[in-house]
């Protein structure tokens, strides 16, 4: 099949998830509404209410075990992620279908070509009956659960990943009411920004691929801005220098601490080194760097916008440590997607991404080291998860997603 190609899915058993707290219980309200047409349009049907944090995971084990063929989320991007793993990790012929019903239904809007606002339920049901099926890429992470760093785990996701402040804003929003809905995340965007510290953090892209420089338009003319470029260019060369006059005195010291920390925290190599060809290591303090499969993430905010759900590449955007007024200009420019003709944003491709910690958090003591841990949070779906240092990576057409096929 190839990258635009999509196949025609029939579901002869299908399996339901129902997270009946989702977006303040409206999934519950429209459950049996949903349930009336889903009899009207499915001889065979097993549902499941979510009970639980994480209960996803165990409720799409049950129907995967049954039989279905088919397994529709009702919820938003969280529960979503929960069943989609659980799809992933059985290997077998199983296609995903969503009716979003979430705070953000971010891993959505690319299914249903932004229209999900504009549909009904019997749309819905109508689509996932018709089964245009499209064949997706998911990102494979590995991360620490805990500020110990003592347990590492392996989970997908089908949408966006990141780190940085937009992993602490999840982490604040998963813990508050939501009852601002949509709006959660942008009014803890507006509260965290002005007390989060802008870390140093190392990465390096592997198999990278960049996009041409995007650059500033204004009544149709494109704008050089030299100047501004000259004095990037020129603070820039003077960090080169820098980090040069340096780095031979800390080779030797830096190497010991490599090995030390690969053995105590990998405990093995990354595994991408041999498979991909590797970008150098870069060190900046930044406000967060993304990696999608999807575009959107934090309510409609459009972090990666020339991302494609099957390209067998993860669009990678990182955001610069800068002033408070100049991150929140970031945070608006990204509901747009405009943020990437922003000074600073950098916006690449890559088959695979290791994120690390500075050496230097390991010379606070335990206490200081896990507060400092806060600012280094991965957040996958809009779910807080883990700690770095961590890998991810792309895994090529994994998911058949059942989506909406505008008609000519």
């Amino acid at each position: 099949m190839s990258k635009n190609q999509k196949s025609t899915w029939t579901t002869t058993h299908l399996g339901v998830i129902v997270n009946p707290t989702s977006s303040k219980g409206k999934a519950k309200k429209m459950w049996p509404e949903i349930l009336k047409e889903l009899k009207k349009n499915f001889k065979k049907i097993s549902f499941y209410f979510t009970e639980r944090k994480r209960d996803g995971f165990v409720k799409s084990r049950k129907l995967i075990e049954e039989g279905c063929n088919t397994i529709l989320v009702i919820s938003g991007d969280g529960v979503i992620n929960e069943v989609a793993n659980e799809i992933i990790k059985s290997q077998k012929k199983i296609a995903l279908a969503i009716i979003p019903i979430g705070t953000g239904s971010d891993t959505a809007k690319p299914i249903y070509k932004m229209m999900q606002d504009k549909l009904k339920i019997n749309d819905f049901i109508r689509i996932i009956k018709k089964g245009d099926l499209q064949v997706y890429d998911v990102g494979k992470a590995k991360y620490y659960t805990t500020k110990a760093l003592d347990t590492r785990v392996e989970r997908y996701f089908v949408n966006i990943a990141s780190v940085g402040i937009t992993a602490y804003i999840s982490s604040k929003v998963n813990k508050s009411s939501k009852k601002l809905g949509a709006m959660s995340y942008a009014w803890s965007c507006l509260q965290t920004t002005t007390s989060y510290s802008f870390p140093p953090t190392l990465w390096t892209v592997f198999d990278r691929k960049d996009f041409p420089k995007v650059e500033n338009k204004k009544n149709g003319k494109v704008e050089k801005e030299k100047e501004i470029e000259i004095e990037i260019q020129e603070e820039e060369e003077e960090e080169e220098k820098e980090e040069e006059g340096v780095k031979e005195e800390q080779e030797e010291e830096e190497e010991k601490e490599k090995e030390k920390e690969k053995t105590n925290l990998i405990g093995s190599h990354w595994g991408m080194e041999e498979k991909y060809n590797i970008s150098p290591t870069q060190k900046k303090k930044i406000a967060f760097f993304a990696m999608g499969i999807g575009r959107f993430f934090g309510g409609g905010m459009m972090v990666c916008p020339k991302s494609i759900v099957n390209d067998g590449y993860f669009d990678c955007c990182v955001a610069p440590s800068v002033s408070l007024k100049e991150t929140i200009q970031i945070m608006i420019k990204l509901r747009s997607g405009s943020h990437l003709k922003l000074d600073g944003i950098s916006y690449t491709r890559g088959k695979g991404v290791k994120l690390e910690l500075p050496k230097s958090i390991w010379k606070l003591s335990e206490k200081k080291r896990k507060k400092e841990l806060d600012n280094y949070q991965i957040e996958l779906e809009g779910e807080d998860v883990g700690f770095l240092p961590a890998k991810f990576e792309v895994v090529p057409k994994a998911l058949n997603v059942i989506v909406y096929k505008i008609e000519n």
